[in-house]
């Protein structure tokens, strides 16, 4: 089965905000945990694990992660965050978070889309960086 990624985008200028997904078809994190780690864990722990910054991958030094550019447009930007892989979403908004099932639903990759609401004033990323 070939694998798929697709990165959307749209801009609302009324609105003043922007949406950008992105989204692959690959194994999902809670296989990437199993086959990598072999850590069998539910798609609601394998977020979890996404979100504490256990990459399923060897190397370090691998960049700011998720968990830093989920905080840079919650906190920094007042924006929104959504991760999905399998039958689990991680809804972020401001200080807001929620994990939960998704009944009826499977997504075999994974799902990242940030609304990104334009700045009010410079924003200093700095104190996100970890």
């Amino acid at each position: 089965m070939e694998k798929e990624c697709s990165i959307f985008g749209q801009l609302y200028p009324q609105k003043e905000y922007v949406d950008i997904c992105v989204a692959d078809s690959g194994r999902g994190l809670g296989k990437a945990y199993l086959e990598e780690k072999r850590l069998k864990l539910s798609d609601e722990d394998a977020i979890r694990e996404v979100m504490v910054e256990h990459s399923t991958k060897p190397n370090t030094g691998r960049g700011y992660g998720v968990r830093t550019s989920k905080r840079v447009i919650c906190e920094g930007l007042n924006g929104s965050f959504m991760l999905i892989s399998g039958t689990a979403a991680l809804i972020s908004s401001g200080a807001q978070e929620i994990l939960t099932r998704l009944p009826d639903f499977y997504w075999p990759g994974v799902i990242v889309a940030y609304r990104i609401r334009k700045p009010k004033q410079p924003v200093d990323i700095s104190r996100f960086i970890e």
